[in-house]
């Protein structure tokens, strides 16, 4: 696979320029300077778009030792580069991972599920999945610029997360054993209105999936089909079979965004998904416990997706059906890819 190379000017899908390249320049193309990784790329907006460079050039085509630059790179803020050289072209060779389009570096640390092996079949798990970036980068303490708003947990560049303060703590009622199924929540009314502090599990009540969540906040109500009731037993079933065994192995799990508001097919709507991640953890230690999730046998899922914006996060859900156990890997924005790869 060739793509076009890129030298300094040359812009991405936001049109940002490069503004200046990581290296002296020694090895021009098209009379303009080659770009590699670390260039300084235009500012586009605000964070992650405000400070930019060049990320995931090529594995065999280097200058002064650092990877070239090529049509089809990410940025670090997650836009792809277009329209380089016309007539220079770098070989884009990655680890032959088919269904990969935005050429994000995968470390040749492939963790694959044996059951899903074809990309057609990745289409066809994710179908009913749209997941939004829930990953807001804002500038590191030691730097400048602005914070984002309180309700976003905090991703700092070196690769470590802390969930941003709420502005109202969210109050646990006094533990207690909540049914390990729903013959409670069924009790109450047709589209009963559960209130925030509903019990859904040992370590979880109904504000932490739903209207208080960390990043996308929801309360529940009837929607595709399904009532509050239906959609707080799908909750509590997300629970006890995938969010408490994984509080188990991590602690420091919290729940981003749970149920969401929505007409369409995602698992999400109907309360039967999640999307965690793990404070005070570094990528390599996110990457490290997903190949743990994926292959945990307390841990009954329907998807497992491990997916990476400005840092990694965990989808996942449960079916009251049969669960597929699927996993998937997806570098956003890009394709999902089926089985568990190391993005960076």
């Amino acid at each position: 696979m060739t793509n076009k190379a890129h030298r300094k000017t040359d812009a991405n899908i936001a049109d940002a320029p490069i503004i200046a390249i990581a290296q002296s320049p020694s090895v021009f193309t098209n009379d303009l300077p080659q770009s590699v990784d670390g260039s300084r790329v235009a500012p586009h907006g605000l964070p992650p778009h405000a400070i930019v460079t060049t990320l995931n050039g090529s594995v065999d085509v280097f200058v002064e030792n650092i990877p070239a630059n090529f049509e089809g790179n990410a940025d670090t803020c997650g836009h792809v580069r277009v329209d380089g050289s016309p007539n220079v072209y770098i070989d884009a060779v990655l680890t032959g991972i088919a269904g990969v389009t935005d050429n994000s570096v995968l470390v040749n640390d492939p963790f694959i599920a044996p059951e899903v092996t074809e990309m057609v079949q990745a289409v066809q798990l994710v179908e009913d999945e749209a997941d939004d970036d829930g990953t807001t980068l804002i500038p590191h303490p030691n730097g400048g610029g602005s914070l984002v708003p309180i309700s976003s947990p905090v991703f700092y560049p070196d690769g470590f997360i802390e969930p941003a303060p709420v502005q109202e703590p969210i109050v646990i009622p006094p533990s207690s054993e909540a049914p390990l199924d729903c013959s409670d929540i069924f009790e109450f009314p047709t589209n009963h209105n559960f209130p925030d502090s509903f019990r859904l599990s040992t370590n979880f009540i109904l504000s932490m999936l739903s209207s208080r969540a960390t990043l996308s906040r929801y309360a529940v109500r009837p929607q595709v089909g399904l009532t509050t009731n239906q959609i707080v037993c799908n909750l509590r079933m997300l629970c006890i079979n995938v969010l408490e065994p994984l509080k188990v192995l991590y602690p420091n799990m919290f729940v981003t965004s749970g149920f969401r508001h929505g007409s369409g097919t995602s698992q999400h709507n109907k309360g039967q998904a999640a999307d965690v991640q793990l404070s005070g953890t570094s990528h390599l230690q996110q990457w490290e416990a997903a190949k743990v999730v994926a292959e945990a046998p307390t841990i009954t899922y329907d998807q497992f997706i491990l997916e990476l914006g400005n840092n990694y996060w965990f989808h996942l859900s449960h079916s009251s059906g049969s669960n597929r156990q699927a996993v998937l890997t997806r570098r956003y924005p890009g394709n999902y890819v089926p089985g568990l790869i190391r993005i960076v």
